[in-house]
């Protein structure tokens, strides 16, 4: 495990962009050749609606996380937090880490799309 968290860690940013956006081309491929959904709605319209969808998205994601680093630094410096809690394995504190991550940023972000009006239609 710490091997693994070594290797993404060490990553540029740039090819981390990359492994997004291969993972995310392969999924838009595997669903082009067996949809989720049937019904015939699946077309280059929708495609771009979900593009300009993600673009939104990923432009919160990077403002909310450009405000959380300052936060993140000060938890660990003044060792307040959820992982200060307890003591426990990495895949655990990971694992934890992750989920509570998850579930703040894309609340807020969910909540930000549904309460700002230019990002709802």
């Amino acid at each position: 495990m710490e091997a693994f968290l070594d290797f993404f860690e060490a990553m540029p940013s740039w090819q981390k962009l990359v492994w997004i956006v291969a993972c995310m081309s392969f999924n838009l491929f595997v669903e082009g050749l067996r949809p989720m959904f049937q019904g015939g709605f699946r077309s280059w319209r929708h495609t771009r609606t979900n593009l300009t969808f993600l673009a939104t998205t990923m432009a919160i994601n990077s403002a909310f996380g450009a405000a959380s680093v300052g936060v993140f630094v000060w938890s660990a410096t003044s060792e307040v937090g959820l992982l200060h809690l307890f003591a426990a394995p990495t895949w655990v504190e990971l694992l934890v880490a992750i989920v509570a991550f998850d579930l703040i940023a894309q609340y807020g972000v969910h909540w930000c799309l549904h309460n700002v009006k230019p990002l709802w239609r």
